[in-house]
C-alpha cells in the first residue's frame, strides 16, 4: 500500500507533514500550496531541479508564515517502509 505525503521543512530544522492515501487528493492539496506559494517572496520551483520529478519540491520566504524559507515536498512512499523494524535486522 502506497501514501503521499506532503512534507514542510525550513532552514533551522522545522518539520510538519501531512499523510494522504489518495494520491489526488495530496497533489490537489499540494497545487493549492504551490498556487499560494507563487505570489510570496523567493519562490523557487524545484521540480526542474529533480530527475524524473521523483521528488517535487517548490521554496518561498514570507515572514508572516515562518521567519525562514519554507520547502515543500510532495512524496510518494510504500507505508511498510515508513516503520523502522522493516529496515533494521
Amino acid at each position: 500500500m502506497k501514501i503521499y505525503y506532503i512534507l514542510f521543512d525550513n532552514f533551522e530544522g522545522d518539520i510538519d507533514f501531512e499523510l494522504y492515501h489518495s494520491k489526488e487528493k495530496a497533489y490537489k492539496r499540494y497545487t493549492y500550496l504551490r498556487n499560494n506559494a507563487k505570489q510570496k517572496e523567493e519562490f523557487c520551483d524545484e521540480t526542474d531541479f529533480n530527475i524524473n520529478n521523483k521528488m517535487n519540491c517548490f521554496s518561498f520566504f514570507d515572514p508572516n508564515y515562518n521567519e525562514f524559507s519554507t520547502y515543500i515536498t510532495i512524496r510518494e512512499e510504500k507505508l511498510e517502509n515508513l516503520f523502522y523494524d522493516n529496515i533494521i535486522n
